[in-house]
């Protein structure tokens, strides 16, 4: 059961093929100029709301495993997944629902950046985890202030999930 709920932390390298293999598939979506939530929205947007919602609470279970502040991060990372998935996008940004998944990603990023810094603090993949961090960080920031907002999304989730992936992997692994 150990090992099941460290590899659980591997479910968010899952979810970015999933958004990337989604987004290529959806007719007219631009993911250079699209969020990765807006595959939420239409006929197959169940896809994209499962995608958060399994993630999240695969990566809740990954986070019981951890300890510290670490655990904490991570469970807070997850948990917005799920409301990410719960709270879907709104492409006018004026109902509650929409409000709360854009508010929402604030400390999703936020608490995975920290995560980052956190495990480099503590010379888990000390570089690559400081690298991944900065990443994440000047990701976020580029995805709100540019119009090519979903490039820079992609690079900031793919970059900071795929850190979650090598935390579990190395997690895993028998201590020598």
């Amino acid at each position: 059961m150990r090992k099941a709920l460290l590899w659980c932390g591997f479910a968010p390298v899952v979810f970015v093929i999933v958004l990337l293999v989604e987004g290529w598939l959806r007719p007219g979506y631009d993911p250079v100029h699209q969020f990765g939530s807006e595959l939420s929205l239409g006929p197959r947007g169940w896809i994209q709301v499962t995608n958060f919602v399994v993630t999240g609470v695969l990566v809740l279970a990954f986070a019981t495993r951890l300890r510290g502040a670490l655990a904490v991060l991570i469970a807070i990372f997850g948990a917005t997944l799920v409301v990410a998935g719960l709270f879907t996008t709104d492409p006018n940004h004026q109902s509650v629902a929409g409000m709360i998944h854009d508010l929402n990603s604030l400390p999703n990023f936020a608490a995975l950046a920290a995560a980052t810094f956190v495990a480099s603090a503590k010379r888990i993949y000390r570089w690559y985890s400081a690298g991944t961090g900065v990443v994440v960080v000047a990701g976020f920031v580029a995805a709100i202030a540019t119009p090519e907002h979903g490039l820079w999304q992609r690079i900031c989730i793919v970059a900071g999930f795929c850190w979650v992936g090598a935390l579990a992997v190395r997690t895993a692994r028998p201590s020598p």
